[in-house]
């Protein structure tokens, strides 16, 4: 551990929330990117950032969860600790660790486009199929429950009842918005897994 990694881990333990804490990820980008998130109700914002090698996932609560890179894995803490890993397995492969590095979660692009996302125990939760108009998640059921839009001037996430849940101006994979649609995941995990499909991913 570096000593800029040792002084973060320093500032989260001690509470140090109004600090956006980032770690190392080693991600060949010169030029920082944030996607900004804008939920539809409620004050809560969220964004993910990448900044070259280091990456952060920011609410307006000052909550910061951020990520550590080593051969293709993201770690994710919070102020409360070790929330787990996400590993990007292939270029259109992740999986989603548990603070002990058991396997909890696995999306993955199928051989018919479709992305599926399943337990550590290969029990299906969620598949995410594309459509004209962007792609559609739907429990293992084939039940509708969140659609993703590309439109001109940014990307929506829709329930089933065609509200909007999330929208963003920021260029982001539609598969990665997606992935705020996992309700069985934790909030953590559902970014770390956007910021991962979108930064880490095809």
């Amino acid at each position: 551990m570096n000593n800029r990694e040792q002084n973060y881990r320093n500032l989260l333990s001690a509470g140090a929330a109004s600090i956006s804490l980032q770690l190392l990820l080693n991600l060949p980008c010169a030029a920082e990117t944030t996607i900004n998130f804008k939920p539809e109700t409620g004050k809560e914002k969220f964004s993910i950032t990448n900044n070259g090698n280091r990456g952060s996932f920011d609410t307006t609560s000052q909550k910061t969860t951020f990520f550590d890179k080593g051969n293709s894995k993201l770690e994710i803490n919070t102020t409360k600790g070790l929330i787990g890993y996400v590993r990007h397995k292939t270029p259109e492969s992740w999986k989603i660790e548990d603070p002990t590095q058991q396997k909890k979660y696995v999306l993955k692009k199928e051989e018919d486009g479709h992305y599926k996302l399943k337990t550590g125990d290969e029990k299906e939760l969620y598949k995410v199929k594309p459509e004209a108009y962007g792609f559609k998640v739907e429990d293992a059921t084939g039940k509708l429950l969140y659609r993703v839009m590309k439109e001109p001037d940014g990307t929506i996430l829709k329930n089933d009842k065609d509200k909007i849940v999330f929208s963003t101006n920021s260029a982001i994979s539609p598969v990665a918005m997606a992935c705020l649609g996992f309700d069985s995941l934790q909030q953590e995990e559902k970014f770390a897994l956007a910021y991962a499909v979108n930064f880490m991913g095809n």
